[in-house]
């Protein structure tokens, strides 16, 4: 599948009175995630189409109940936590525990269906991955919150405040942990971190329960920019002690590591938030003709190119495509058609790489 069309299928429901259309989401999701042109392990299988759809429409209402300010009406559990488990003691700690298994399920299945619903929008964008990263243009953090809140209720370390980063987590719900996503950003003192969740229920094993098998959400804040942004990432393994997972996420880290230096991935399906190699070797080639004029402004350039990527590459060349009469000139003016035909123009001051940039609802 060379290229998605967006395009919605309806089912004909057909009453005494009149003839009503029902849209059908999902086609082109579907579509892609069953198709051959993408590898057996990120296929979808054939009894899980429907689990799929459903979860599809379900996540869109719920994105829509969340930035409307109603994320209150896509829960009907309490408000329990992990702490409130580990505080009861007795009967009463096996209600509490009964009551936070119920919660963790349903809030477990609320994110799984947002998911879901950004795979499908990015989808429709005509830009489906197997391995990639999406960019919520995510106005009052109102998604991160969501995701945030049910990591805190999960793990009482981070209801406490308890935010170091982990290379492994006791913790197989949600930790926060460490990642090779936006480094520049964890540096930061001010950074508040990077978490993952776990699809798994209760002391259950990891789940593929996530567009192309993914079994693990790795999300965070992008907190370098006037606009709120949060970044979703569905991982094959998280950060888990007790099943192996961290053995495995190291292995497929490695693995990851060696397809980002050939430039293979699996079909060529990665939305990953690096700068292509076409783009970065062209931006060299006008750099190294910048420093020719101006050495230490060439280094300059590279450095801020290194953390901000595509953003920073598409800033630099509109102001070095402006200064004619140079040997850069008209080098710099073509990259920056490139990119403009490349990308959605309203993401490239945004944009770090070929991630997925998304607004919702």
């Amino acid at each position: 599948m060379n290229s998605i069309k967006s395009r919605t299928s309806y089912i004909f429901v057909i009453l005494p009175i009149a003839v009503y259309l029902t849209p059908l989401y999902g086609a082109d999701t579907i579509e892609f995630l069953t198709g051959t042109d993408i590898a057996k392990e990120f296929r979808l299988p054939t009894d899980k189409v429907e689990y799929a759809r459903q979860k599809i429409n379900t996540g869109k209402k719920h994105l829509t109940l969340l930035y409307n300010n109603q994320a209150a009406n896509i829960l009907t559990v309490n408000r329990i936590t992990s702490q409130d488990v580990e505080k009861a003691k007795g009967e009463a700690q096996k209600e509490k525990n009964e009551q936070f298994l119920s919660m963790q399920q349903e809030y477990l299945d609320a994110i799984i269906a947002i998911c879901w619903a950004l795979f499908d929008k990015a989808v429709a964008k005509d830009q489906p991955f197997t391995g990639g990263t999406i960019v919520v243009i995510d106005n009052g953090h109102k998604l991160y919150d969501f995701l945030f809140e049910y990591a805190k209720r999960t793990n009482s370390q981070l209801l406490e405040g308890n935010l170091r980063p982990l290379k492994a987590s006791k913790n197989c719900y949600a930790y926060s942990r460490a990642s090779s996503h936006f480094p520049e950003l964890q540096k930061r003192k001010n950074y508040p971190g990077q978490f993952g969740i776990d699809v798994r229920y209760g002391e259950g094993l990891l789940e593929p329960l996530l567009p192309a098998n993914k079994q693990h959400i790795l999300f965070g804040k992008l907190i370098d920019g006037p606009q709120n942004l949060t970044f979703v990432k569905m991982e094959t393994y998280g950060l888990c002690k007790r099943d192996g997972s961290v053995l495995k996420h190291t292995q497929a880290y490695i693995e990851a590591m060696w397809k980002k230096a050939t430039g293979v991935h699996a079909k060529g399906y990665s939305r990953r938030e690096d700068v292509p190699k076409d783009i970065k070797r062209e931006f060299s080639s006008i750099i190294q003709l910048v420093s020719k004029k101006d050495k230490k402004r060439g280094k300059s350039i590279s450095n801020e190119v290194k953390e901000g990527g595509i953003k920073v590459i598409y800033i630099q060349a509109k102001t070095l495509a402006k200064e004619l009469q140079t040997t850069y000139a008209e080098k710099a003016q073509n990259l920056v058609k490139t990119l403009e035909t490349k990308y959605d123009i309203l993401t490239l001051t945004i944009r770090r790489g070929n991630e997925v940039i998304l607004t919702v609802p």
